[in-house]
């Protein structure tokens, strides 16, 4: 029988904090290990667990506490999507009543009376004066926590009977893992489904014609979203690449000066600020001057978002760089332009793919900003498949969602190449030299 409870859109919001933990814990693993390329974490696990400590208490009392200063901001960021996101609010959220972030977008978008927008431009700042009493209240927990178990870093426990506990972290991620996959494959089950009626474990009837109606719609936002995350994530790798090697232009004693707090508080203010508070002003704006609608400004609300993530996981390991590489090469007579292009270039080809992969997924995902700037004249996967979700056709939302899940593996894949393609060109060009072409 089916279930005698809401799995998806439940009054408590349970499954969305679910869905909100399996999106996030991805990238926040990532800047932790980002954050760890700073750290001898070899030299820090031989010393103590040659004392008899166990691994997560090397991690809970000494790598932990280093770490959380180049993780506070990410944490900010993940703390305020949660708060202000609407497409996962939308699909997977509670209904009656939605959140507040769900609340404001059908408040702007009323078709009856224009003074909803009013309504939902308080209740965008309202959202905004909520989202920095959260952060400044995670930092009073945090400071509190700190405080109260300060003496147990210190005590001297070996904590060997953390193994239970390890074992059911380890089968927590695994479930968020095999959670992801069983929801890809029903995806992809309903995509090529014909008749699929209860209870049948597998569909009766199978067909590609979900695939092949509306092809021609299906290439348009394909191509959309690609041409948009592409240009987005090509043009916020490149500026991130210079923002770091300005910071060793003013380098001393052969120590690069690091971008001071205010300059990253600037970069990172547009993940601290719901989106919604910022779109809904951006597009009043982009109204008075009749610029909505434009694939440009649709690019360029996108990059506001995009370049954050991409410092964020570009940052510490493009610092983590040797130095000394640049020093002899430039005792040897090499220029800088020719060493960043032949040397430091290529030893960080694979971080700097890794960042435009991911500067790609960010792209992909956004919703509001495409919804505001677009003004529902620019639409990508995203858009089409969140408006989609509202429907009962599972069959196109199956195929929406497996088209907009395989673009960014598809960039990851191609970048993936991309690292290894000098290697290739080399083997093409040894091939091809002995013909003279």
């Amino acid at each position: 029988r089916p279930p005698d409870f809401l799995i998806a859109q439940d009054p408590y919001g349970i499954s969305m904090i679910f869905a909100l933990v399996c999106k996030e814990t991805p990238f926040l693993v990532l800047i932790m290990l980002a954050a760890l390329s700073q750290l001898k974490v070899g030299k820090i696990l031989t010393t103590f667990r040659s004392m008899g400590y166990h691994k997560l208490t090397i991690w809970l009392k000494c790598i932990l506490p280093q770490i959380y200063h180049s993780i506070r901001f990410p944490i900010y960021a993940i703390l305020v999507f949660s708060v202000s996101v609407v497409d996962v609010s939308l699909i997977i959220g509670p209904q009656i009543p939605p959140p507040l972030a769900v609340r404001i977008v059908e408040w702007f978008n009323h078709p009856a009376d224009l003074n909803y927008k009013l309504s939902a431009s308080a209740a965008s700042l309202f959202l905004l004066f909520l989202c920095i009493f959260l952060i400044i209240l995670w930092e009073l927990v945090v400071k509190g926590i700190s405080f109260l178990f300060r003496p147990l870093l210190s005590n001297g426990k070996r904590g060997k009977k953390w193994k239970i506990s390890f074992i059911g972290f380890k089968s927590f991620i695994m479930g968020f893992n095999l959670s992801i996959l069983i929801g890809f494959f029903g995806l992809l089950l309903w995509s090529f489904a014909h008749i699929w009626r209860f209870p049948n474990i597998l569909p009766t009837k199978w067909t590609t014609q979900n695939w092949l109606r509306g092809t021609d719609l299906l290439l348009e936002l394909f191509y959309n979203s690609l041409f948009i995350g592409a240009v987005v994530s090509f043009v916020s790798v490149i500026l991130v690449i210079l923002c770091l090697e300005r910071e060793l232009l003013g380098f001393k004693n052969h120590q690069p000066k690091k971008l001071s707090s205010r300059a990253l508080f600037l970069i990172y203010i547009p993940l601290l600020i719901p989106q919604l508070s910022t779109m809904f002003g951006f597009q009043i704006f982009l109204a008075k001057f009749s610029w909505e609608g434009n694939l440009w400004i649709v690019l360029w609300s996108h990059l506001i978002f995009v370049l954050p993530y991409c410092f964020l996981t570009l940052g510490d390991t493009y610092r983590s760089f040797e130095n000394k590489y640049k020093l002899v090469s430039l005792g040897l007579g090499v220029s800088p332009w020719k060493f960043f292009w032949k040397i430091k270039f290529i030893l960080l080809l694979e971080p700097i793919l890794l960042v435009f992969a991911i500067g790609f997924s960010v792209s992909i995902a956004l919703y509001i900003p495409t919804l505001f700037a677009g003004a529902g004249r620019i639409n990508t996967i995203t858009t089409e498949a969140v408006s989609l979700s509202s429907g009962a056709n599972r069959k196109t939302i199956g195929v929406y969602a497996i088209l907009q899940m395989l673009l960014p593996y598809l960039v990851l894949f191609s970048a993936f190449f991309f690292k290894n393609f000098p290697f290739y060109w080399k083997k093409v060009y040894y091939f091809l030299r002995p013909l003279k072409l």
